[in-house]
């Protein structure tokens, strides 16, 4: 019995969504906004979407909320640019991910940047997640990663970056980057970079940059590094100071400089064969630098030759 109103119900509640949806042209966003169940009728499509007597530009975020995604995945650019562009309307728009990879591949980004919506996705950390679970492709994520608002990004969505939004990037989208995104970026992001991009990275972040990182810049990206970015190289991560409670100082000052040669100059020794002279000379220079500021003199090894000679005399002693 109970199933059977349901029934009944359910198709009274799609015939009155088909009278009110007969003709688009007729329907108003106040009124989808008042009857929400109208935006999941079969009868509300892309065409009618285009349709609406008033524009969408104030269709609120319960009506959104239930369009299929079927139909999100041909909503049309000029109503979202519509919706996107209402500077008093973007807040309460819904940051669902079937709404946001739509808005993300619909919108007119050449004509209508959207700064104030993408500003609001990139400050809330649960909607970037979303958008990862949801696997959005990188390209798309990365229109929302711009030189506008990377000095005020959530550094929890640096982390959520990959190689494909790397490879999708503007030259100046990294210009302004802060060191606690940069710290934030992973290797696969990295990997990415091209050197448009690598020449405009804020050289400041390469005092805190990772040996991961560092061995995840490629060739292509490294031909595009300049010399202020490498005598930035290396102020982080510091090395353990020599402790005179802790026994050997000179076992101590050996592991120092080794702990700076394995951190901050050992992927810089792969990156000469791909930087320009310039910044190749910069970066022995910051290597050398980084060996004498440490404490104590570095380890100077002996030349091959004269260990294979000291190895032979040895042998000969003791074979004697």
């Amino acid at each position: 019995m109970i199933r059977s109103f349901t029934i009944a119900f359910a198709i009274i509640a799609q015939a009155q969504a088909s009278t009110a949806l007969n003709n688009c042209k007729e329907v108003t966003a106040e009124q989808l906004n008042k009857e929400p169940k109208l935006c999941k009728s079969s009868l509300f499509d892309e065409v009618c979407i285009a349709a609406i007597k008033d524009g969408i530009a104030n269709l609120g975020s319960k009506c959104i909320e239930k369009i299929p995604s079927s139909v999100l995945d041909k909503f049309p650019t000029k109503q979202m640019v519509e919706l996107t562009s209402n500077k008093d309307h973007v807040a309460t728009l819904p940051r669902t991910p079937e709404f946001l990879k739509a808005f993300l591949d619909k919108n007119d980004w050449k004509n209508n940047p959207a700064t104030d919506f993408v500003n609001l996705i990139v400050a809330d950390t649960n909607a970037i997640t979303r958008l990862r679970k949801h696997k959005i492709p990188g390209k798309l994520m990365a229109r929302l990663f711009t030189a506008e608002n990377i000095k005020t990004i959530d550094p929890t969505f640096c982390g959520e970056l990959d190689k494909d939004m790397a490879e999708s990037m503007g030259s100046d989208a990294l210009k302004d980057v802060q060191p606690k995104c940069f710290k934030r970026l992973t290797a696969d992001f990295l990997s990415g970079v091209d050197k448009k991009l690598m020449k405009k990275i804020n050289p400041e972040v390469f005092t805190s940059i990772k040996k991961p990182q560092m061995d995840a810049i490629l060739g292509d990206a490294l031909e595009g590094m300049t010399v202020e970015q490498a005598n930035h190289l290396g102020a982080e991560p510091r090395p353990p100071k020599v402790d005179s409670s802790k026994g050997d100082k000179k076992a101590q000052k050996v592991d120092r400089e080794n702990y700076i040669k394995e951190h901050q100059c050992s992927s810089a020794v792969r990156w000469k064969n791909h930087v320009s002279k310039s910044t190749a000379k910069a970066l022995s220079s910051r290597c050398k630098a980084l060996w004498d500021s440490s404490s104590g003199a570095s380890v100077t090894l002996p030349h091959t030759s004269t260990m294979v000679a000291m190895a032979a005399l040895l042998l000969v002693a003791v074979m004697a």
